[in-house]
């Protein structure tokens, strides 16, 4: 009877293991369909579903009340500006469901952006800021943000949409400035090893920055004037809504440099550098003629994926077609 139960329990075992080894198989012949559909498509193909979520009140509280209690809306800018959790996709859904859900029963009475973001790509950076200028203006809403990390670059851009500018002490701030590229050059390399490179075009310059040739003198000279032009959109956006901010001073002395909270607030960058969470709620509740000691609510609203579309963004981004040969406010030293 001793052999026969001990037959049984290696025979589970092995049941076991050959289950297990299907399930494995399964797994990595699906992989790489999964890892062709990721590369062949682009980042916001599909519509971005929403997660709603309770955060606590400056008490903290985080009870779900009625439907006709006032609330304040967050928006987490976190992250990098153009990715597939933070892009201009991303944001338009978001405040498409604000309205529909909140704005159009006139629950919403503020909105707070929730910012720790490098920046990012200056398309995405721009219509976010767009986006919610438009919105503030057309609902007559009061928007402000708070920094819990970094607002940099881009990062900085979408938080001039904000009336007031608030940042924990630790916070890093600043970087306004634009770039594009590194580009690379290796024909010298190919030279060395016998290698030639054609490329067939027609209109000047239309293969600009081939890296397999020598370049030529001013041929990056359109690109040249994107950049710039798309530098001095962001000067003039960051001075015209921070008023505290010299213009001259941010282009000759301060550049793409990043300063401590506190710093940034007395050069003007933000409002105030040594704020917490809870002031900040608190100031918005203010602005938004919200009585903190009555019941309110604050109701977070970020995009929402699947487990497996996340394991595939985060293994093969560096395949993201978006995220090569762009302008970008990025801080990244």
């Amino acid at each position: 009877m001793e052999i026969m139960r001990e037959s049984i329990f290696i025979s589970a075992i092995r049941s076991f293991f050959k289950a297990f080894c299907a399930v494995l198989g399964i797994f990595f012949a699906f992989l790489p369909i999964g890892f062709f559909f990721y590369a062949t498509s682009t980042s916001y193909d599909m519509p971005v579903k929403n997660k709603i979520t309770i955060f606590p009140d400056v008490e903290g509280n985080k009870k779900i009340l009625a439907a006709n209690t006032p609330a304040i809306i967050r928006i987490d800018i976190c992250g990098e500006i153009g990715k597939r959790n933070l892009n201009m996709t991303t944001i338009e859904n978001q405040l498409a469901e604000i309205k529909e859900r909140w704005i159009t029963t006139t629950r919403a009475k503020g909105i707070l952006l929730y910012i720790n973001t490098p920046g990012g790509t200056v398309i995405d950076s721009d219509a976010i800021y767009r986006m919610l200028v438009h919105y503030k203006e057309k609902y007559k809403i009061p928007i402000h943000a708070y920094v819990d990390g970094l607002c940099a670059s881009g990062g900085m851009y979408v938080a001039c949409a904000a009336s007031k500018i608030e940042a924990s002490p630790t916070s890093i701030i600043g970087s306004i400035g634009s770039r594009f590229g590194p580009f690379f050059n290796i024909t010298e390399v190919l030279n060395k090893w016998g290698i030639k490179a054609l490329t067939i075009t027609d209109g000047t310059n239309k293969d600009m920055l081939n890296p397999v040739r020598p370049w030529e003198k001013d041929e990056d000279k359109c690109l040249k004037a994107i950049n710039h032009y798309v530098y001095q959109r962001f000067v003039d956006i960051v001075v015209a809504n921070r008023k505290n901010l010299s213009k001259e001073k941010l282009i000759k002395e301060y550049g793409a440099q990043v300063f401590d909270a506190v710093k940034a607030a007395e050069l003007g960058y933000i409002d105030n550098g040594n704020s917490c969470y809870e002031l900040a709620l608190k100031n918005l509740l203010k602005a938004a003629h919200v009585n903190e000691k009555a019941p309110y609510q604050v109701i977070g609203v970020k995009a929402k994926h699947n487990f497996i579309s996340d394991l595939l963004e985060e293994k093969f981004s560096f395949l993201d077609k978006k995220s090569t040969n762009l302008f970008y406010y990025l801080y990244q030293p």
